[in-house]
């Protein structure tokens, strides 16, 4: 009986002995190298992001070059990864400097990292270094959050580079109640308005169906890069604190960080809706003016007025 348990323990054993010692799976055909983003974009002397090098084999002199260069006082570290063995991962640490990769009110071109090493394809990453005013994804940059995770984009916000309508009523029939009433959340508030009024021609509708790709065309051509999820801003998200809606302190806003000097940008002029309703027949408007006379102020939602929609940025 004894000799029996021995026997059944020590083949227990070795069971478990094989079973720790299989080598880890690697998925068939996976390339050599893998990268965590295709993309990336940071915060003019904002927090470092990171992307992640993943070798899924033995790789050699695993090294990367930047085409353009970022902008001056941008770098990487460290300078290469390498010989890089299966499974193991090498990050390189992105350090962004005090200017964009463009001035503001001019298109970004991103500086493309390529990544090698020996007897493997290339891979990129396409780096872009954002300030208030740059032009991203179609829009201008007005909120830039860095307080995210290393490892993915700052989050940012865009306006629209072109009115997207100059005639055009908040809501068009008899008065009601949307519960569209955040100072600071154009996307709740959008989605409220269009559900309400989900096939109308409004402000919010105009916004919750505009598309446009990466060449400019609206709406997007079948296979360019196409950028949707556009909304009509909050009052707040276009005006700042000071301004007739008693919007809190340091909520970014296009006002703020677009149309006053230095930048001028956006071609905004008159007043324009908000998706911020007040009660069932009126809505807050932003009236832009040269330099920093503009104004919130309550509107019929009737009126017909100007709009430009916002994007929250997900590279």
């Amino acid at each position: 009986m004894k000799k029996w348990l021995v026997r059944v323990l020590l083949l227990a054993t070795l069971t478990l002995e094989v079973a720790c010692s299989k080598p880890p799976v690697v998925q068939k055909n996976a390339p050599p190298l893998r990268l965590s983003l295709t993309t990336l974009a940071l915060k003019v002397g904002g927090f470092n992001r990171v992307i992640t090098i993943t070798a899924t084999t033995a790789v050699k002199q695993v090294k990367y070059t930047l085409v353009p260069a970022l902008p001056a006082g941008s770098r990487v570290s460290p300078a290469s990864c390498g010989d890089m063995k299966a499974g193991s991962t090498c990050e390189l640490t992105i350090h962004p400097g005090a200017k964009p990769s463009a001035a503001a009110g001019t298109t970004q071109k991103p500086s493309v990292l390529r990544v090698q090493g020996i007897d493997t394809p290339e891979l990129t990453t396409a780096i872009t270094v954002l300030g208030f005013g740059s032009v991203y994804q179609q829009g201008y940059v007005f909120a830039l959050n860095d307080s995210i995770s290393a490892h993915q984009s700052v989050d940012a916000s865009t306006m629209a580079l072109t009115d997207n309508g100059t005639q055009i009523a908040w809501h068009q029939g008899a008065n009601a109640v949307t519960k569209a009433t955040s100072l600071v959340n154009g996307v709740m508030d959008t989605a409220k308005i269009h559900a309400k009024y989900a096939t109308e021609l409004n402000a919010a509708n105009l916004c919750a169906t505009y598309t446009i790709d990466a060449v400019g065309h609206s709406p997007c051509q079948a296979g360019a890069i196409c950028y949707s999820h556009w909304y009509l801003p909050s009052i707040c998200e276009m005006g700042p604190t000071a301004e007739h809606a008693n919007c809190e302190q340091g909520v970014a806003n296009i006002v703020t960080n677009v149309v006053l000097t230095p930048y001028g940008l956006g071609d905004l002029s008159g007043a324009y809706w908000s998706s911020t309703e007040i009660n069932a027949g009126n809505s807050w408007v932003q009236n832009f003016v040269e330099g920093d006379a503009s104004a919130q102020l309550p509107m019929a939602k009737d009126f017909q007025l100007s709009v430009r929609c916002v994007r929250r940025v997900s590279a």
